[in-house]
């Protein structure tokens, strides 16, 4: 409904104004991780979505800077 209502989410475009280093993509899939199994969310359909999340989180990571 979502994408009908207001079109795609451009997660770069979304967070271009961020930088984000490997590290914070790192810390939040740890949050994801844990948010996922407090909330009793197992199993083979969690692990792909975390790997699928763990994949979009990483392409977030902002280039480096050049000199």
């Amino acid at each position: 409904h979502y994408e009908e209502r207001h079109g795609h989410m451009n997660l770069r475009e979304i967070h271009a104004h961020l930088p984000i280093t490997t590290a914070d993509a790192n810390a939040w899939m740890i949050c994801m991780d844990a948010a996922l199994a407090k909330n009793g969310h197992y199993g083979p359909r969690i692990d792909r979505l975390k790997a699928v999340l763990r994949m979009n989180c990483l392409r977030l990571v902002s280039p480096p800077k050049a000199d």
